[in-house]
Parts: structure tokens; C-alpha cells; sequence
């Protein structure tokens, strides 16, 4: 049997997912390599992958892809990293830079900007990594990953982009889904749900499995546990839903 390609993300975000389909039965049948979100969807759209974990913004643009159910990466109030960072308050942004690495998350600024703080902005795309020494005073920049742990101490005004989607819509939100651009028959399915749940059931292990540093590992699973919620629910179906709507408006 020919082996699946399979993306998954290259942020801690996705770390138990990466260590069940590593450690279970899936991993027999499927080739696994780690990207941005930004380039699982460029994978998946240009058939250089077969299944991905990819930024929900993408599916629309996805020729014959479909959402695996059952997992993904969500927040039910706030994600941590996913931030809006400035030196000043939000009414006074003029301009904001977005995130290469990131769909997603742009889009879901853009909304919040449109439609809920009602603010005119500026969208810069750098084409190159953040730094976050050099956001100047009028601006904010988007920033997400794990890049976010270093500088999130650095802004005095720091905008949780989950937290503000939670407090207009009511709803949790949805970053990625697996997504598949081949039909995948139910057995198929439920192994690899069964690797990703394996890898949600291990944390500890999964954690204690990876480079992180033993000083940092306490924190990263109050993250994994407290601020990413990975099981794909009704409730996110609608609140994925509701975003795919307004990114068409």
C-alpha cells in the first residue's frame, strides 16, 4: 500500500497530534513532515501533500478538500498565541502588520476590525518574519506560534484574537482542521483519529518526548490543556461556519 502523505504544523499547538501519529498503527501507512499553516495549505492546494493540517481560511480555496471530523486546533476563550500587539490602545491603530506564517489568523483580524471594533486599517504584508523590536508606535502587528512566547511581554496593549472573537460572537473558534484532497474510507479515518486521540491521552509523554526544556514543559501544558482546545465539537462547526461567511462578505 502506497504511503499518505501527511502535514501537520510545526507549532507546539499540534504537538500531540504529531506524537500519536507517531507512536500508533497510523504511522505504518502514512509519510509525516511538519510546516507553517501557511505552506500545508500551498501543499495541499499544489498536491505535494494528501492530507494537512491546515488554516480553515484556506478550505475555500482547496479544489476537492474535505474536513476530517473529530479534531483540530481551537481555542474556547483564549489561545495565547494567536495576538494583535501594539504600544497603543486599539482605537488608535492605523495600521497593522500581518503574519506570513498565518491565514487564518489575518483573516480573523480583518474581521474583527470590520465588523465588531469598526475600524478603517492599513494592511501591511512584510513577505518576511516579524520583528517585534520594530512595530512602529501607530502600528500592531499579528503575531502567532511560538514565536509569540518570547514576545508577548514586550507590548504594553496585547489583543487575544480568540478571546475577542469569544466576547462578539459568543462562539470558540477554529485555527486548523485536517482536511484531505483524496476520499478517505471510514477504517482509514478512524485510525488516524485514534493516533491523534492517543496523542491527546499522552500530554506528559508527548511533552517529555520533545526538545522543549525541562523548565518549560509545566508551562507548555497549561497551554496545551488550558488555552488549546483540540476536539472539533458542534460548537466549533458553527463557529467555523460563521467565520467562512464573513471572510466571504
Amino acid at each position: 500500500m502506497q504511503k499518505r502523505n501527511v502535514s501537520a504544523v510545526s507549532f507546539i499547538n499540534s504537538l500531540p497530534f504529531v506524537y500519536g501519529l507517531q507512536n500508533t498503527a497510523i504511522s505504518e501507512i502514512i509519510e509525516l513532515s511538519c510546516f507553517t499553516p501557511s505552506i500545508i495549505a500551498d501543499r495541499l492546494k499544489q498536491k505535494k501533500t494528501d492530507i494537512g493540517l491546515i488554516p480553515v481560511a484556506a478550505l475555500p480555496s482547496i479544489q476537492n478538500c474535505t474536513v476530517i471530523p473529530g479534531y483540530c486546533i481551537g481555542s474556547n476563550y483564549k489561545a495565547r498565541t494567536v495576538l494583535l500587539v501594539s504600544r497603543i490602545n486599539i482605537k488608535k491603530i492605523k495600521k497593522v502588520i500581518i503574519d506570513p506564517d498565518s491565514r487564518t489568523s489575518n483573516k480573523l483580524a480583518k474581521i474583527l476590525f470590520k465588523y465588531y471594533w469598526k475600524q478603517n486599517i492599513s494592511w501591511i504584508n512584510p513577505n518576511f518574519k516579524i520583528n517585534p523590536n520594530f512595530i512602529a508606535d501607530d502600528t500592531a502587528a499579528i503575531l502567532i506560534g511560538d514565536k509569540v512566547f518570547e514576545a508577548e511581554n514586550r507590548f504594553p496593549f496585547q489583543y487575544d484574537l480568540a478571546e475577542e472573537w469569544k466576547n462578539h460572537t459568543g462562539l470558540p473558534f477554529v485555527f486548523a482542521c485536517w482536511a484531505s484532497i483524496h476520499p478517505l474510507d471510514q477504517a482509514f479515518i478512524d485510525l488516524f483519529n485514534s493516533g491523534l486521540k492517543y496523542g491527546l491521552d499522552n500530554l506528559d509523554k508527548a511533552i517529555a518526548d520533545s526538545s522543549i526544556e525541562t523548565g518549560l514543559r509545566p508551562l507548555i501544558k497549561q497551554y496545551l490543556t488550558l488555552n488549546i482546545s483540540h476536539i472539533f465539537d458542534p460548537e466549533k462547526q458553527k463557529a467555523l461556519n460563521l467565520f467562512l461567511q464573513l471572510c466571504n462578505h
